[in-house]
């Protein structure tokens, strides 16, 4: 055996030799020079609008003997974003923060190291799209069931046959046009039981169908109106333009007279059915007209405040008929003028 390979199986025993005598005597493995070790990753908020700022905090622990770097590699799904160094004291603990802001909606995974965290970005316009691409329909609906009742009370004022032909033809046009509307909204069950309404057989059953499906019209429109307001708010939308807002204000307490009436409808129904009193209608129509009241205040109409006022506190019989159908036609250009004026103050945004 040559020199050279002689030495070099004695080193190798002789290291072996080291190893076992370390373990023998219990000595403490050594730590090594620099080590780290992320425990923690966090989105703040975790839930922001198109444009706005996002922090992404990590916590990473320097698990080694003596003070290092750490170079913090941030991926957004998947594709590295951007690096931070954070100089972190033995056995102490470093904080790197990113910024991050995001043009599009979508929900975005940050990963540094094995840590994971999430942000959900939306727009808040296209949210306003949504929550009004459902309560138009709705809304439309209301209008078009205001209008279809507003000319069934003219039945008992048309005496001549040539004006109850005409009744009859008109009543026609109208359910005609809830029937679109229906369509439009495209509730299913909302559908079924206004099918169901036509199919009844008895008076119980036609009132039974009536209030199902008013209950079920007016909890649909008070969510859309709640959803399109949440939208609408400041907090939820600081991008959207004050012209958008007020055209919002504008329509707002049309659409409130709107589901009011649709209540008061209903109630009526329910008192025809015999699932409340007349005392428990009359109790319930008090709190309609002070909601009432309080839209009308809002929609600062003297005109149609006077002829809504005198058309439900003030008349009866056929002159509160014939004041019901001017006032509903006043209200219907109104609410279409409001309508126009919101979908071209959303198209612009």
């Amino acid at each position: 055996m040559s020199k050279e390979g002689l030495f070099k199986n004695i080193g190798t025993a002789l290291a072996a030799v080291a190893l076992v005598t370390s373990v023998a005597c219990g000595a403490p493995p050594q730590k090594s020079i620099a080590g780290f070790e992320v425990v923690s990753l966090n989105v703040v908020p975790s839930e922001v609008s198109i444009g706005k700022e996002a922090k992404i905090t990590a916590k990473v622990v320097n698990v080694g003997e003596s003070q290092a770097t750490y170079t913090a590699a941030l991926t957004i799904n998947d594709v590295e974003s951007q690096k931070k160094d954070v100089v972190i004291p033995a056995e102490d603990i470093g904080i790197v923060t990113f910024s991050v802001v995001k043009r599009e909606a979508g929900t975005y995974r940050f990963a540094i190291d094995d840590l994971t965290a999430s942000l959900s970005v939306s727009d808040p316009i296209q949210e306003i799209r949504s929550a009004w691409e459902s309560f138009e329909p709705l809304a439309n609906l209301g209008l078009a069931l205001w209008e279809y009742h507003t000319y069934s009370s003219q039945y008992p004022y048309n005496s001549s046959q040539r004006h109850l032909t005409e009744y009859k033809e008109q009543l026609d046009a109208r359910l005609a046009k809830v029937d679109v509307y229906l369509g439009e909204v495209g509730n299913q069950e909302l559908r079924e039981k206004w099918t169901a309404v036509s199919e009844n057989t008895t008076f119980t059953s036609f009132l039974k169908c009536r209030t199902e499906f008013y209950n079920l019209y007016c909890h649909s429109l008070e969510v859309g109106m709640n959803d399109l307001r949440s939208s609408l708010s400041m907090e939820q939308n600081g991008i959207a333009k004050e012209e958008l807002r007020a055209a919002w204000e504008s329509m707002e307490p049309l659409a409130q007279i709107d589901l009011l009436v649709a209540e008061n409808t209903r109630d009526s129904y329910l008192v025809f059915a015999g699932e409340i009193t007349q005392s428990d209608y009359s109790t319930r129509t008090a709190t309609v007209m002070e909601k009432i009241d309080a839209s009308l205040d809002k929609l600062d109409n003297k005109d149609f405040t006077k002829k809504f006022t005198k058309a439900w506190f003030e008349s009866s019989g056929a002159e509160s008929a014939k004041l019901n159908l001017e006032c509903f036609e006043l209200y219907e250009s109104f609410f279409h003028k409001a309508t126009e004026d919101f979908t071209q103050e959303l198209g612009q945004n």
